[in-house]
């Protein structure tokens, strides 16, 4: 004969909860709010303003990078490999941050704008 069902012991289900169903909404492919992705492109912009402020800087004798991630004379190619790599944990962050929370995402993603803003800022301050 075919197979037989199997007893589960009474003690085993006691007290579980039956799994939650993905709801249709769970299967939709998740978009980020606009004012978000704004936020996260201009950390993005930044970000590439910072790599070409701190290249220009290791290509002046005068010029002495203080971030301790690089050294005071790093290479192009670690400059942009870092940037790189922390444009893409930026972006995925925010983008689960959001996925969880819009509003901490929200705020998550203005407080880094700013500051990646400000470190440009200062470095144009001393470039120029």
């Amino acid at each position: 004969a075919g197979p037989q069902p199997v007893a589960i012991p009474s003690e085993i289900g006691a007290g579980t909860a039956a799994p939650a169903l993905a709801s249709p909404r769970d299967n939709q492919r998740f978009r980020m709010p606009r004012d978000i992705q704004a936020t996260a492109i201009a950390f993005q912009v930044f970000n590439a303003i910072d790599a070409g402020l701190t290249i220009a800087c290791t290509e002046r004798p005068t010029c002495r990078e203080v971030n301790p991630i690089y050294g005071r004379r790093p290479k192009a190619e670690m400059v942009i490999a870092t940037k790189v790599a922390m444009g893409a944990l930026h972006y995925f962050a925010i983008r689960q941050i959001a996925r969880d929370d819009v509003k901490l995402a929200r705020a998550t993603s203005w407080v880094t704008l700013a500051l990646m803003g400000g470190v440009v800022g200062f470095n144009l301050t001393q470039t120029f």
